[in-house]
């Protein structure tokens, strides 16, 4: 199982992610997503 703990496979997530934003994004769409600050993940 690649994946869990360390992340692998994150960078495919994120792409696909990317993709569907791309393949779904009309004009005038808004999108809103979390704003993280540097180091917040790490608080």
């Amino acid at each position: 199982m690649r994946g869990g703990l360390f992340g692998y496979g994150l960078d495919h997530e994120i792409t696909d992610a990317y993709e569907w934003l791309i393949d779904h994004y009309n004009e005038g769409d808004q999108l809103f997503g979390p704003r993280l600050q540097p180091g917040s993940l790490y608080r």
